[in-house]
């Protein structure tokens, strides 16, 4: 993450270009949608991944994550609504959840952050 495009938090911090074009192809997939599609999830899971985790706490991503979300939805023109207004909200949850399940991943079983998004959580059992 980086200060020098997109709309910053009031932490200062934003998404890069890379992350904020992956969240745009997200808000783009699936606005009728009920729930994060596959698709979504996996282009919030490349978000996440991308994250300098370790230097700021996940709120404070999340925050950076929301801001560039609106601004994204203002830039292309989604009306404000129950509609627009739904979709936020999933690819917030989404995002929460894809932000929360890596850290998850990586204490459950011991594994670096990047290790625990390339095995989506795969344990292999020592049976002895």
């Amino acid at each position: 993450m980086d200060i020098s495009n997109g709309t910053a938090s009031r932490d200062g911090l934003t998404l890069t270009t890379g992350q904020r074009d992956l969240l745009k192809s997200a808000l783009q997939l699936g606005d009728r949608e009920l729930s994060v599609t596959p698709a979504q999830r996996a282009l919030l899971a490349r978000i996440c991944a991308e994250m300098e985790r370790g230097s700021q706490p996940p709120e404070k991503l999340l925050v950076a994550f929301k801001a560039a979300l609106i601004s994204l939805a203002d830039q292309s023109g989604l009306a404000h609504g129950a509609e627009r207004e739904r979709l936020i909200a999933r690819l917030t949850s989404g995002f929460i959840e894809e932000l929360y399940n890596v850290d998850l991943r990586s204490s459950t079983f011991g594994l670096g952050t990047a290790d625990a998004s390339t095995t989506m959580g795969a344990r292999r059992l020592d049976i002895s």
